[in-house]
């Protein structure tokens, strides 16, 4: 009797294991499920708010957690915001989440789909900075759209866009746009060296780096802006230097070193930007 109340137990918790293992999995499929849901209801909220700062925020978490699925709201924001700061935040992201530079891991998009909507910005838009960010997505997302664009623009009166078309030919690894960049890094005014200077940071330096042209003696910040003489030195240093050979040369170590500073930052960083922005802290 004793046995067979034994053998019945384990029979009845047999039966009892995979039942509380399907709950389990339901339960927190469920909160895993919920948990995507309200982070995306959240960053749509944020992304409409007319607060600039909440703005800003559900555009970095856009970019941060690689949600494809919010191009069509940046475009949608973007044309709609009266606010240039939220306006730039948008062209940003889409440039971000939507351009051909992404990294190796993250989720490919036709970004051309979306070129006409930066080509109707660029019709429209009066503010020189959401300008400049325009010609800088447009390059990522469609490089053949915003050649077609660039090529004999007339920029002598346009700081703003001759600064954006700059940058989207160095994107593209066209020299012509370095001058225009060295140009504005010297004779601009503080914002438009700072975005020279961070155009430098992000698309030259890695290739003068990897050529063993970057000044070993010079470590600037980002968001730094760059005393002239370190412009007129790179300047020099890059005078002949094929843009497209280094980089197809270097795009596997820069893919490797860039996998492992995403991992660093995915572990340091992203969850304080979640969490600042659910919880505004």
């Amino acid at each position: 009797m004793v046995g067979a109340t034994a053998a019945v137990r384990r029979r009845r918790w047999r039966l009892f294991v995979p039942l509380l293992a399907g709950v389990l999995l339901l339960v927190g499929g469920g909160a895993a499920a919920g948990y995507y849901w309200t982070l995306d209801g959240r960053i749509r909220a944020g992304l409409q708010s007319d607060d600039v700062k909440q703005a800003r925020r559900a555009v970095g978490a856009i970019v941060v957690l690689d949600r494809v699925g919010f191009c069509e709201a940046l475009v949608a924001r973007m044309h709609a915001s009266d606010d240039w700061r939220i306006r730039e935040a948008c062209v940003y992201g889409l440039g971000k989440i939507a351009g051909r530079d992404k990294p190796v891991g993250t989720q490919p998009v036709d970004g051309s789909r979306w070129s006409t909507e930066i080509v109707t910005l660029l019709e429209d838009e009066a503010n020189g900075y959401v300008r400049q960010a325009a010609w800088l997505t447009l390059a990522r997302i469609d490089p053949q759209t915003f050649r077609d664009e660039a090529v004999g623009v007339e920029t002598a009166q346009l700081p703003w866009d001759d600064l954006g078309i700059g940058q989207g030919w160095l994107q593209i690894k066209d020299r012509r746009g370095l001058e225009r960049l060295f140009h504005w890094a010297i004779h601009g005014n503080d914002d438009q060296r700072q975005v020279a200077c961070r155009a430098f940071e992000k698309a030259l330096r890695p290739y003068l780096e990897t050529a063993g042209r970057w000044p070993a003696d010079y470590n600037p910040k980002q968001g730094d802006i760059w005393p002239a003489a370190l412009v007129n030195e790179l300047q020099r240093r890059t005078a002949g230097l094929d843009l497209v050979t280094i980089a197809d040369n270097s795009i596997p170590y820069l893919e490797n070193a860039a996998k492992v500073q995403r991992n660093v930052r995915r572990i340091t960083g992203s969850r304080e930007k979640i969490v600042d922005f659910l919880y505004g802290r």
